[in-house]
C-alpha cells in the first residue's frame, strides 16, 4: 500500500511517466488494501458479537449460578452448597481460576499485541519525520541497483499514509487487544485458553497472507526494498548515549505496560 500510494499513483496523478502499468500496479495494490480492511473489520466484528459477547455472557450466567447455589441470602460462602453444586467441575475450568497461567497468557497475549503498537508508532514516526515537498516526483530517489527510497513527502501523500495504513493499523490492534483480553477472561477450559491465546492473533496476518498470495513477485521485491529515507546530522556521542538510553526508557514502560 505505500508504494502504491507513494509511487504507481503520484504517476498517475501527476502524470510522469504514467503508464497502463503504473495504472495497473496502484489499482491492484489498493484493492488489495480495501480487501484487508474489509476482511479484518469483518472478522473482528464477527468475532466481537458471536464468539466473544457469548463466552463473556456464558461465564457471566456460570458465576451467577455459583453465587446463587453457594452463597446464602447474606453473600456468605457455604461449604456445604457448595459439595452439593453439580457444576464445580466445569467452574474449576474456568481460566480465570488457575490466576498464575491466566497472567502468563494473558502477558502473552498483551506483548503480542505490544509489538504490532510499536511497529505502528515507528511507522507513524517515519512518516511524520519525512521532509515535506510539493512535487510527486520529489518523493522517491533510485540507486544503482535499482532499491527505491522514499526521500520526502506531500502533504497529500502523508494524510493518505496516515489514513489508510497508519490509523488503520492501530485501530486494528487496540480492538484486537481488547477483545483478546476478552475472551481469554471468558475462556471455560485450559485446554482452550492456550488456543485462543493463538488463535486471536490471525486477523493481524491477513494482509501478509493476501500479500503472499496476489501479489506478483516483481512486485513483492519492489516493496521488500522500499524503504524511509532520513537524512540527519552526525549525532555527539552525548546525543547518541542519551537516544540509547531513551530506547530503553521506551522498552521499559512497553514492559510494564505489559505486566500491568
Amino acid at each position: 500500500a505505500i508504494l502504491a500510494i507513494v509511487k504507481e499513483m503520484q504517476d498517475v496523478y501527476h502524470g510522469h511517466g504514467a503508464s497502463a502499468t503504473n495504472v495497473l500496479k496502484g489499482v491492484f495494490a489498493l484493492v488489495l488494501l480495501a480487501v484487508n480492511l474489509t476482511l479484518q473489520f469483518c472478522i473482528l466484528t464477527f468475532i466481537a458479537s458471536h464468539v466473544v459477547q457469548p463466552a463473556v455472557y456464558r461465564i457471566q450466567k456460570d458465576y451467577q449460578s455459583f453465587h446463587q447455589e453457594s452463597f446464602d441470602e447474606h453473600g456468605v460462602f457455604q461449604p456445604d452448597m457448595w459439595r452439593h453444586y453439580d457444576r464445580k467441575n466445569e467452574l474449576c475450568q474456568i481460566g480465570m481460576t488457575s490466576r498464575f497461567f491466566y497472567c502468563v497468557l494473558l502477558f502473552v497475549w498483551v506483548t503480542s499485541m505490544l509489538a504490532e503498537f510499536r511497529a505502528s508508532a515507528q511507522l507513524i514516526h517515519q512518516v511524520a519525520q519525512m521532509p515535506l515537498c510539493h512535487q510527486g516526483q520529489d518523493m522517491l530517489r533510485m540507486d544503482e541497483e535499482e532499491t527505491i527510497s522514499i526521500i520526502a513527502l506531500t502533504r497529500r501523500t502523508r494524510m493518505l499514509m496516515y489514513c489508510f495504513v497508519c490509523i488503520p493499523k492501530i485501530g486494528i490492534s487496540m480492538y484486537l487487544l481488547v477483545l483478546g483480553c476478552q475472551w481469554l477472561s471468558a475462556t471455560t477450559s485450559f485446554e482452550a485458553l492456550v488456543v485462543n491465546t493463538m488463535a486471536m492473533e490471525f486477523v493481524l496476518h491477513v494482509d501478509e497472507l493476501l500479500y503472499e498470495a496476489f501479489l506478483p513477485p516483481s512486485y513483492r521485491r519492489q516493496v521488500e526494498d522500499i524503504n524511509f529515507f532520513i537524512q540527519e546530522r552526525q549525532p555527539t556521542p552525548e546525543e547518541e548515549e542519551w537516544r540509547e538510553w531513551s530506547t530503553y526508557v521506551k522498552a521499559f514502560c512497553f514492559l510494564l505496560v505489559g505486566f500491568a
